[in-house]
């Protein structure tokens, strides 16, 4: 009986022996005591113990490309008026010209003193090569041409005064007309006496210009005084002449005379 007991003694201990050799459920395969890490889900200890919220780095926000630079725009232009209808114009340019009573004093029309100031009109005076390059440069179109003489020899006004009117296709040929490329006073020879260009003496339509000439005659000792006007408006071409002594003559009548022109065209429709 003891020695049964002592067996059994012997085998309880093997078995508690064997069982404390086994390898714990928490340990590798491979054995040692590799510890698990673990995230931590809250602030690091110091900055829970300093009550310091964790400095984040700031994200920039990311920044706008530069816009394009737009291209200069230029200052708004005028928009020119419209071309006067050529056919419509044709049937009133002897309306267009000036008339005796545009003028405070009384002139007359001497006879074959108006007529059409026609293409043709323009080669012969200018030359036929000259004149075609103008037509077809400008884009003529035709004209009108008026003399009026000095009713009363005691009136103190131009003793002559002529005027024309010429007719473009466009505006633009109106303007080209008077450019010193073709306008008749900047060519040579246009007149016996020198010409003296008044800056800023008119403005009329859409281009003006003024200027004067003096002749002194020796035999009378009188000086004949000129003053002449043109300008532009639309597709027309006004020129407006007065001549006399000097003393009958100014600025001022001559601009009066081409104003009166004005106001007439601009009128029509």
């Amino acid at each position: 009986m003891k020695k049964f007991t002592w067996i059994a003694l012997v085998l309880a201990l093997s078995v508690a022996l064997s069982a404390c050799a086994l390898p714990n459920s928490g340990e590798a395969d491979g054995g040692g005591d590799a510890a698990v890490a673990v995230v931590p889900t809250t602030a690091p200890p110091a900055a829970e113990a300093s009550g310091e919220q964790p400095t984040v780095a700031p994200v920039e926000a990311p920044t706008e490309a530069p816009a394009a630079e737009s291209a200069p725009t230029s200052e708004p232009t005028a928009v020119p008026e419209a071309s006067f209808n050529v056919t419509d114009a044709l049937s009133h340019l002897d309306d267009f010209v000036l008339q005796p009573e545009d003028l405070p004093h009384s002139y007359r029309v001497p006879v074959g003193g108006e007529s059409r100031y026609t293409n043709t009109t323009v080669v012969n005076e200018m030359g036929e090569l000259p004149a075609k390059k103008y037509i077809v440069a400008t884009g003529r179109v035709d004209g009108w041409r008026i003399s009026l003489e000095r009713a009363r020899k005691a009136d103190i006004a131009p003793a002559r005064i002529e005027s024309t009117m010429e007719l473009f296709e466009t505006n633009e040929g109106a303007r080209l007309a008077l450019t010193p490329e073709w306008f008749k006073a900047y060519q040579t020879g246009y007149s016996e006496a020198e010409i003296t260009w008044i800056e800023d003496g008119c403005s009329i339509g859409d281009g003006c210009i003024l200027y004067t000439h003096k002749l002194f005659n020796p035999a009378s000792n009188l000086t004949t005084t000129t003053y002449e006007v043109a300008f532009v408006y639309r597709n027309v071409l006004v020129w407006v002449m007065g001549r006399g002594l000097d003393v009958e003559m100014s600025a001022d009548y001559m601009i009066a005379a081409a104003q009166a022109v004005y106001d007439r065209i601009s009128q029509f429709e």
